[in-house]
């Protein structure tokens, strides 16, 4: 009987040290998904932020090429008698036109593809 009770005991501490192991794997796990969380937390502040900055900076594009689109054609009015002139503003407005929707484009594409990655 004492034989059994040994044997049982000794099961029991063999038990009570793996469960310790584990509760230790179990913490470290843990810690390591909250400092993952917090990392994550913090990316996502610092995306967000980032976005804000992207859609601040393709408004202010915007508000650039409509002042400039604006400019042109005061310009190109004044130049209605002049053929030749009219010709070069109107080249220069679409190609002004072009990079800077070529440039929103880039911009618009880089946060798709920053929002995808998360």
């Amino acid at each position: 009987m004492k034989a059994h009770r040994k044997a049982l005991e000794a099961r029991v501490e063999k038990l009570s040290n793996e469960k310790t192991a584990l509760d230790e794997v179990n913490n470290k796990l843990l810690d390591k998904v909250l400092e993952e969380r917090q990392r994550t937390h913090e990316y996502r502040i610092n995306w967000n932020s980032e976005c804000c900055k992207q859609e601040r900076k393709i408004r202010k594009q915007d508000m650039e090429i409509r002042e400039l689109t604006r400019k042109l054609m005061e310009v190109e009015e004044h130049a209605l008698g002049e053929a030749e002139l009219s010709k070069k503003i109107k080249l220069s407005l679409k190609e002004l036109q072009d990079n800077m929707v070529l440039k929103i484009i880039e911009a618009k594409m880089n946060m798709e593809l920053r929002l995808m990655n998360i």
